[in-house]
């Protein structure tokens, strides 16, 4: 007996069948080769081809065909960057512990990834080494009195620094000093010391301003005698406007001897 042979059945291929095929084929290539990007609002991307920067990229949506393209977002929106707290010297070569804060930026995303490996960490070094040259030129008094106003001397020696990473420094304040228990210790007697003396000197002004003012009336008084009989008489009637007073009330010395002999005759 011959072999038993298996016949292969030839599907016939249609031109729908081939058009098919080749909208698979060629969606499969358009897949590889296409790429989309969408960009959200207040950030940026930046378009590099095979590691060559091409453009920066606003917000929308865009399409890349070929291969080798990478991207970078940014976030342009203000940032907060905090400092941790710092230890450093005075003048006087006291350790005090200073913390700042700031908020900043993105100018220029081409320059903030290009000018430093991580534009954030660096701009943190600035405010280090910013702080630190100005505490150590002050002194424990001179810092305390100036907690208010080397925030802008801080934000300006930091703000040419910034700029040249691509960065807007807006804010940079100091936020707190924190000083050694005995100092803190010394600096509330001495103001309990202050306030105790400015009371005297308040109680001390009082006093004076009273003494300077009996001191006029008594003049006054001497100069116009009469003023002083009615300054009597105001003062037995107030005095009489109230139930219960006893008042004993004596008599110049010449209507008293005359009232004395008109009795005895």
């Amino acid at each position: 007996m011959a072999p038993h042979q298996t016949q292969k059945q030839h599907i016939p291929m249609t031109p729908i069948t081939l058009t098919a095929i080749l909208l698979i084929i060629v969606w499969i290539i358009w897949l590889k080769i296409h790429i989309t990007v969408q960009v959200l609002a207040d950030r940026q991307k930046l378009h590099y081809r095979h590691g060559k920067l091409q453009a920066t990229l606003n917000s929308g949506r865009y399409t890349f065909w070929g291969r080798g393209h990478s991207f970078v977002e940014l976030d342009t929106r203000l940032q907060p960057i905090t400092l941790q707290t710092q230890e450093l010297t005075t003048s006087e070569g006291l350790s005090v512990k200073v913390t700042a804060v700031g908020l900043y930026k993105i100018d220029d995303p081409v320059l903030a990834i290009s000018s430093t490996t991580s534009y954030s960490d660096t701009l943190y070094t600035l405010i280090q080494l910013a702080l630190r040259d100005l505490v150590n030129g002050l002194s424990t008094e001179e810092l305390i009195a100036s907690t208010r106003t080397i925030g802008p001397r801080l934000l300006e020696e930091v703000k040419r620094g910034a700029t040249q990473l691509g960065l807007n420094l807006t804010e940079l304040t100091i936020r707190d000093i924190i000083l050694p228990s005995e100092v803190k210790a010394a600096l509330s007697a001495t103001w309990r010391t202050e306030k105790e003396a400015r009371a005297e000197l308040e109680q001390a002004r009082g006093k004076a301003a009273s003494v300077r003012a009996l001191a006029n009336s008594a003049k006054l008084y001497t100069e116009n005698p009469e003023l002083l009989k009615i300054r009597y008489f105001e003062t037995l009637e107030k005095m009489s406007s109230t139930y219960g007073n006893t008042f004993i009330v004596g008599l110049p010395e010449d209507k008293a001897l005359s009232l004395q002999g008109k009795t005895n005759s």
